[in-house]
């Protein structure tokens, strides 16, 4: 197959995937449980971990799997959404896996959906081909990370030897339910009996959590772990900036602890994950924040890094509580540019741009005609910094104009999550 022909075979495979979305996002296990079957029931025969949260989940699970890589062992990661490319999700010993091995799994994922008559969603595609990449790369761990809540996401399938709930706090509620308490059961539940559970949840969401897991018959309690961010001294700064990833490097510790595999500390150093906090090039910056808690945790990291008057990018999508986001992070930045991030669900900068005004009628506000528009514009006067937040989408979006990649990939703009 020529080169030409195996980008059009990926563009084909990526487009029809991507077209699933209109059977919307599942949540239930029968669905997931039945294609499981389908192809192997291959997440059974690895070990694994889950690990949700309404925040840190991803970069916990990068900081775990450092972690046992360093070790000697082969890890699989399963991440969701991706920033740049489909083929972020899947990850092999520390490696995405190519577009070739998309095209391959799509293909067998799609061809078992089929002899059992289900349309699987993006989500549960995305998922079993990660399960068969993992199975067949004979991996020794695997790192799940949850898509949506827990209960009824898709990775709820495995049987984690170790589960995680990072944190628990508002986001999603029109799927997981108003409030912490309903948001913590949905969590709870990828915790498995008399195994560890570990979290770094705090406050309403810590207490929401406990009553959760209280709830359960005693004989199919968790062994409930509650980590301490000095449960493993981490020397010297850690390559993901802000507070918020000492405690998501002292849960992946936790983790890899409870696995019974040594923890070596000096791993995390190494870990690199794209969209938190991350600089692309001189004073510019991006970071993933999209719920109030992100904006609270990028706000803090602001404050303390002291990188001068902020210039804040800002794109959010419509169904998420922007006006919360940005009440964190307006007190601290000088002016606002905002964005229309390129995706359906994108809130239209009009509409942000007066949440502004009405939350901080003095600060400096202007639209943007795009992303590369704005993080190309002259910035204030001074020795200040541009950050780019709130979506990962916009990151996606703003790590591509920055950094010379293919947006959207393959041409492809969608709703999948």
């Amino acid at each position: 197959m020529t080169s030409s022909e195996a980008e059009t075979a990926y563009a084909s495979a990526l487009a029809s995937l991507f077209a699933r979305v209109r059977f919307g996002e599942r949540y239930g296990l029968d669905g997931p449980a039945a294609l499981d079957r389908a192809i192997g029931r291959p997440a059974a025969r690895r070990r694994c971990v889950l690990i949700g949260g309404t925040n840190g989940k991803g970069s916990t699970s990068a900081f775990t799997e450092a972690l046992l890589r360093a070790q000697g062992l082969k890890v699989g990661l399963f991440t969701s959404p991706h920033l740049n490319s489909f083929c972020e999700r899947i990850r092999l010993s520390g490696e995405d896996v190519s577009r070739a091995q998309v095209v391959e799994l799509y293909a067998r994922v799609t061809d078992a959906a089929a002899r059992i008559g289900y349309d699987a969603t993006f989500f549960e595609c995305a998922w079993a081909m990660a399960a068969l990449a993992f199975d067949e790369a004979d991996v020794d761990v695997v790192v799940w990370e949850v898509g949506l809540g827990g209960r009824l996401d898709a990775t709820n399938v495995a049987d984690p030897e170790v589960s995680v709930v990072v944190t628990v706090d508002l986001d999603h509620e029109d799927v997981l339910g108003r409030g912490h308490a309903r948001i913590a059961a949905e969590k709870a539940h990828i915790f498995r009996a008399g195994r560890v559970g570990v979290t770094a949840a705090t406050g309403e969401g810590l207490r929401a959590l406990r009553d959760a897991v209280a709830g359960w018959d005693s004989p199919l309690r968790p062994r409930l772990r509650v980590c301490d961010e000095d449960f493993v001294p981490v020397e010297g700064t850690l390559p993901l900036a802000g507070a918020h990833q000492a405690r998501n490097a002292a849960v992946a510790c936790q983790v890899v602890e409870a696995l019974g595999v040594r923890v070596d500390a000096s791993a995390l150093q190494g870990v690199r994950w794209p969209g938190r906090c991350e600089q692309l090039r001189e004073r510019l910056w991006v970071d993933c924040a999209h719920n109030v808690a992100g904006g609270v945790a990028l706000a803090r990291w602001l404050q303390e890094s002291e990188l001068g008057p902020i210039e804040l990018v800002f794109g959010a999508m419509h169904d998420k509580d922007y006006a919360g986001v940005l009440s964190a992070l307006l007190p601290g930045v000088n002016r606002v540019v905002v964005v229309t991030p390129d995706h359906p669900r994108g809130a239209p900068a009009e509409a942000v741009r007066a949440s502004v005004s009405a939350l901080a009628a003095h600060t400096q506000v202007e639209v943007a005609a795009s992303v590369r528009a704005a993080i190309d514009a002259p910035l204030l006067p001074g020795d200040g910094a541009r950050v780019v937040a709130g979506s990962c989408y916009l990151a996606g979006e703003a790590r591509a104009a920055a950094l010379g990649l293919e947006w959207p990939e393959a041409g492809l703009v969608t709703r999948a999550r």
